[in-house]
């Protein structure tokens, strides 16, 4: 896959988080600006957003967010209204999320620390929510918090982030944010605002306009700018988030390779950060001198188990990775009648994931939707990259009772050996953990994939390789290929 599919989810977040950054130290006007996105490592433009901000009469403040985001060959359209009190807590807000794949509608209120949240999709499903809101703020009012806190210098605050309900719909996350404030002059404040993931540094005019917002991993910024160069924006159509090596593999799939040693670097991230071992790969050398981090990592052919393993799975050790979660739906029943209809009476976990595989790889169509879906949607879709497709392998998978896992890390690329591009698949217990690629419709067995991260859910799998845009060098040290056996006749 291109690189920026990985990076969908960060990009409706950068537009989320910088929705966040509407500020004015007095409210006795009206405030109305545009941002504009920018990648400085292509210097594309890829979004704006429009913020206008009202003082209602009745002691309440409401934000008005406008976004047009252009993700791949795809428009996403993203309007928000927000209101809070003369304190900037929270009162109620609404989301209107477009895409050519999914329209999905936010309402919540806010009283007694508790937000009332539905979420209505483009069949009219309504879901409603209940989630705990004690001492915590609409993403919108963060920067007026920090001009209105600014002497603390340093500050929590809890953070409500609808990105997920932008992009996912599933309802948005408390963050808990720390705040340093590192410059308070006559005409504007710095401040430096991480989650613990990403870190963003903020200038903000005393006025309440955004001059700039860095996100510092993602090597990305957004500027103040008006509606003409805002409205100006193209698709992103690459990223740094894509490597080359000098030496390549016979062929990108990675197949004949007996043994092989990759070598990574970069900077910054403690190996604590990632999971580089599976079946085929383990670590055989690392080496961290201060910031600096190096990891060589050995890969060898994996086959089928010896032993068969039938399904359901009913391991305890295992049972996080059967549950359902905000896209891995195994129990809706659009999956299970499809896995119905994929496995048949077929018990053996091995042959089953293998079906399950080849099925996924050839009906769903490849195509680069925004917006992420969940295994029902991808079904009935029947289109969608490495995400949707890793997504809907694992609701089919473990409604058959097959742990699996998500997994992101590099794959090296069918059209060039030498590019290796962010991807997504997935770990299906079958006996032993095994790597499977539901996009490329194949049990991975040599060094084609190099693994960085797992987790149970699409949602803790976010931004886990996305710092080292720009801060990764990969190089294949050496590999040896297998012996064909020689004729005696």
């Amino acid at each position: 896959m291109k690189t920026v599919r990985i990076r969908r989810y960060m990009f409706s977040s950068m537009f989320l988080m910088v929705s966040s950054c509407l500020a004015h130290s007095c409210f006795a006007q009206t405030r109305n600006f545009w941002l504009k996105g920018i990648r400085e490592s292509t210097g594309q433009g890829y979004g704006n957003i429009h913020f206008i901000v009202i003082d209602a009469q009745d002691d309440r403040i409401e934000y008005r967010v406008d976004a047009h985001v252009k993700i791949y060959n795809e428009n996403v359209i993203q309007n928000g209204t927000y209101l809070v009190d003369s304190n900037l807590s929270p009162v109620s807000f609404e989301l209107h999320l477009r895409s050519s794949t999914k329209n999905l509608d936010f309402n919540g209120e806010c009283s007694n620390d508790l937000m009332h949240l539905s979420i209505t999709d483009d069949g009219g499903k309504v879901q409603n929510k209940l989630i705990p809101f004690q001492d915590t703020y609409f993403d919108v009012t963060l920067t007026d918090l920090i001009l209105r806190r600014a002497k603390e210098k340093h500050f929590i605050a809890n953070i409500f982030d609808p990105t997920g309900l932008m992009t996912q719909g599933a309802p948005g996350k408390i963050q808990n944010v720390q705040v340093d404030v590192t410059k308070v002059g006559k005409d504007e404040v710095a401040a430096t605002v991480t989650d613990g993931i990403t870190t963003k540094r903020y200038h903000v005019s005393q006025q309440g306009r955004i001059e700039q917002i860095e996100f510092v991993e993602q090597n990305v910024r957004a500027y103040a700018t008006n509606a003409n160069d805002a409205k100006d924006i193209s698709y992103l159509k690459g990223s740094s988030l894509e490597y080359k090596t000098q030496r390549v593999f016979p062929n990108a799939r990675g197949y004949g390779i007996a043994k092989a040693h990759i070598r990574l670097t970069w900077k910054d991230l403690p190996f604590e950060r990632f999971c580089f071992r599976d079946s085929r790969q383990k670590p055989t050398k690392q080496i961290s001198d201060n910031n600096d981090y190096e990891i060589v990592l050995e890969f060898t052919p994996t086959n089928a188990p010896s032993t068969i393993a039938k399904v359901p799975i009913n391991n305890k050790e295992y049972e996080i990775f059967l549950e359902d979660s905000a896209y891995i739906k195994p129990n809706a029943p659009e999956i299970r009648q499809q896995l119905a209809d994929i496995r048949g009476d077929e018990e053996d976990a091995h042959v089953i994931a293998g079906g399950i595989i080849k099925w996924t790889s050839k009906n769903i169509r490849f195509a680069v939707n925004a917006p992420i879906l969940t295994g029902p949607e991808v079904l009935e879709k029947r289109a969608g990259h490495c995400m949707h497709h890793a997504i809907l392998f694992a609701s089919l998978a473990r409604g058959a009772g097959i742990p699996t896992k998500m997994i992101t890390g590099l794959v090296n690329l069918k059209a060039d050996p030498h590019r290796w591009s962010a991807h997504l698949w997935n770990e299906a217990w079958v006996g032993e953990w095994i790597a499977v690629d539901p996009t490329r419709g194949e049990f991975v067995t040599g060094p084609s994939h190099i693994k960085f991260a797992e987790a149970p859910t699409m949602i803790e799998l976010q931004g886990a390789i996305s710092r080292l845009e720009n801060n990764l060098s990969l190089e294949i040290l050496d590999f040896t290929q297998e012996q064909i056996p020689t004729s005696t006749e």
